[in-house]
């Protein structure tokens, strides 16, 4: 038999095999129901509607929570998201800049022209992250400057 941790929106928060009485079945201690099941259950999926399981729908992004059933955006978690793939935006944009420093040296091969692409290419860069607004949820969703050929 399976012990079953659930919250007041039905999620599973803890699910753990044991053949002991306590908790018992379908009590609640300290706000949070216990509950037993055969066989183990998939705690991202299944959640207690209160009389039974239940499957939830399809989570519609990684910034929702399940509430009562039913998926809510949680604006924290989507603050969280974006302050990641910000992050990961800086590192990778500081990466392109640090690949084509050379474009700018005094004896680079490059011709006037080129060197002002590469320039303006490299300021498109620099404004990128003020640029992306909204902020991104998916950082494979973002579009980079293009890069001069």
């Amino acid at each position: 038999m399976h012990k079953l941790k659930i919250d007041t929106h039905g999620n599973i928060l803890i699910q753990y095999s044991s053949g002991e009485a306590d908790p018992a079945h379908n009590t609640v201690v300290d706000g949070f129901t216990w509950l037993e099941s055969e066989p183990a259950l998939d705690t991202t999926m299944q959640y207690w509607d209160g009389s039974a399981w239940a499957t939830k729908t399809e989570r519609p992004n990684i910034w929702s929570v399940w509430t009562s059933g039913d998926w809510t955006e949680s604006a924290d978690l989507k603050a969280q998201v974006q302050g990641q793939v910000n992050i990961k935006l800086k590192i990778h944009r500081e990466n392109l800049l640090y690949g084509c420093d050379w474009t700018q040296i005094a004896d680079t091969p490059l011709t006037d022209a080129k060197k002002a692409e590469w320039a303006t290419y490299r300021t498109a860069l620099r404004d990128f992250p003020a640029t992306n607004t909204p902020p991104a949820t998916d950082f494979d969703a973002l579009t980079w400057p293009t890069v001069p050929s």
